[in-house]
């Protein structure tokens, strides 16, 4: 009578480990892959979104000021920010708008980033002057004087234009900035187009 032992040989434990291995190796590589692809993918995402940012609150500004009240410069552009008295934001149709503060956009000379100040009216006004010809509480200042501690919005900008084109101001933004892992640096560029009221 022979004695059959059923069972595993240790070179068969080391064929299965083996490929089991392999299985892991592939699939370990597969989502470091995926891992690294999200990651690149997200960041594009919040890097195109603090431009949209900008571009929305410059839309909303824009669309709720009157054309006489804009003033802008390189790099700066101002507007006068409506709000109803009871400190609701009114849509660019409602009437008897009040403004109750200035919004100024900027880039500083030098740097890369795009920032936004609120200066507040004291008392709000139904009529409002372009902010380099209007006495906010400093005299008359030009627009350069008002650039500074805003809110940064926007880092890794090359470019911040404000023109305007016939009836629309229009601001063009341009970026570019070296993403980890890649030789040439990621480039976007993104125009805003806005009526504000007469």
């Amino acid at each position: 009578m022979s004695s059959a032992r059923k069972g595993v040989t240790l070179v068969e434990c080391l064929v299965a480990a083996s490929m089991l291995l392999a299985v892991l190796a592939i699939v370990s590589a597969a989502f470091g892959s995926t891992v690294n692809s999200l990651s690149k993918v997200n960041a594009r995402a919040d890097y195109l979104q603090s431009f949209q940012i900008l571009g929305s609150n410059f839309i909303r500004d824009t669309q709720a000021s009157r054309r006489q009240a804009l003033d802008w410069a390189p790099d700066l552009y101002a507007c006068p920010s409506p709000q109803h008295p009871e400190g609701a934001q009114l849509t660019p149709l409602e009437r008897d708008l009040v403004y109750q503060s200035y919004r100024v956009y900027y880039r500083l000379p030098g740097q890369r980033e795009a920032w936004l100040r609120s200066l507040s009216l004291s008392p709000a006004t139904a009529t409002v002057l372009p902010l380099s010809q209007a006495d906010i509480g400093w005299g008359i200042q030009s627009l350069a004087f008002y650039a500074n501690q805003g809110k940064k919005l926007v880092t890794d900008l090359d470019r911040f234009e404000v023109r305007m084109d016939g009836a629309s101001v229009v601001l063009r933004l341009q970026g570019t900035r070296q993403h980890k892992g890649r030789i040439a640096p990621e480039r976007l560029e993104l125009t805003f187009v806005a009526c504000p009221r007469n």
